[in-house]
């Protein structure tokens, strides 16, 4: 997994106005993400990581399709967790950066962990990966995507997200299985969510992309004209809920300075590759990078990242994502026309049936 990038350690350089855009001037350490709530007293029943506002419950199927990954080296012994989304019956749309360093995958066999309505989870193995070709391994990056292919069919009952068409400088909910925190503690609580235990917790929470940035570091100011059509990564940042983190890269350094939603939450270790989701359950981004404030990730200040998967004609790093995902999942029609060529060939179909 992926380690946090340290502010501290971050130049930024401000590019010209006309320009409208400002730049991460060194960057030298990946990145990981989480949901960090923005309740701040943990200590208290009923508040913090235990607030019930940010657990889903299993009964809401508007979460069924946000997946719990176990994935596997190439020993195949288990490495690590992230968090996928289904959008279709053998498809998991995932960050690649969970599945793959430069040029080199580094995951043999995953499983896919669907929570059901009572609580229990449903597993699904896969071996079959796609990344996105021009990924590079780079800490900031707007190529972060990838593909899984289950061997088997996902749960009926789990929901099939669809991709976002238009503007990705959205309000969204972001959901994932991994380590938890709050905005004052940051992700301090490594075992909260029992990742690979038999029963993981699900947390969700809000939050609201207001730029976009390309490989490298530059992201659009909101001097932008069009700040979505910058580039491929879309940026958020960690406010206290009514309040704008006027420290931020965001709002310090973009000049986006809106005030935090109510739930407004952040990303870290095990969210990776989990989707930001329109109010209409369409997939925006793939969490992707996150930053630590003083050394710590998951803190009011912060700032995170997710790759784009958006449909937006005039974000071409955002539309060639879009392509690459819809590229790998065979149109509806195609699985019709697979199956009425497979009648009749039996245990020779089972064996080379491709999806």
């Amino acid at each position: 997994m992926r380690a946090l990038v340290t502010l501290a350690a971050v130049g930024m350089a401000m590019s010209s106005a006309a320009n409208a855009q400002a730049t991460f001037a060194t960057l030298s350490h990946p990145v990981e993400s989480y949901v960090v709530v923005g309740d701040s007293t943990p200590a208290a029943p009923g508040v913090g990581i235990n607030n019930p506002l940010y657990l889903p419950p299993s009964a809401d199927n508007n979460y069924s399709g946000v997946v719990n990954l176990w994935l596997d080296d190439l020993n195949l012994n288990q490495r690590f967790g992230c968090t996928g989304s289904l959008l279709s019956n053998r498809h998991i749309l995932i960050a690649a950066h969970c599945v793959t360093t430069a040029g080199a995958v580094t995951t043999d066999r995953f499983t896919a962990r669907f929570r059901n309505a009572d609580g229990t989870f449903t597993a699904v193995t896969g071996t079959r990966i796609a990344v996105q070709v021009n990924y590079s391994g780079a800490v900031l990056e707007e190529q972060d995507v990838a593909v899984l292919t289950l061997d088997s069919d996902a749960p009926a009952a789990a929901r099939r997200y669809t991709l976002f068409q238009g503007n990705p400088l959205q309000d969204f909910t972001m959901a994932g299985f991994g380590r938890t925190g709050t905005g004052v503690t940051g992700g301090t609580n490594n075992t909260a969510n029992n990742q690979f235990g038999a029963v993981s917790v699900l947390r969700a929470g809000r939050n609201a992309f207001e730029s976009t940035g390309r490989d490298g570091g530059s992201f659009a100011t909101a001097a932008n004209a069009n700040p979505g059509a910058f580039g491929g990564m879309l940026i958020a940042d960690f406010d206290r809920i009514g309040a704008s983190a006027a420290g931020s890269f965001v709002c310090g350094g973009l000049a986006f300075c809106n005030a935090g939603l109510a739930l407004e939450s952040s990303i870290g270790s095990g969210d990776s590759g989990g989707a930001a989701f329109t109010n209409t359950w369409q997939v925006l981004g793939v969490a992707s990078w996150g930053t630590t404030v003083g050394g710590i990730g998951g803190l009011y200040e912060s700032s995170f990242g997710y790759a784009c998967v958006a449909n937006y004609a005039p974000n071409a790093a955002c539309t060639a994502n879009y392509n690459f995902v819809m590229g790998v999942i065979p149109e509806p029609s195609t699985y019709a026309l697979m199956a009425t060529g497979l009648i009749g060939l039996v245990g020779i179909a089972r064996r080379r049936r491709a999806v």
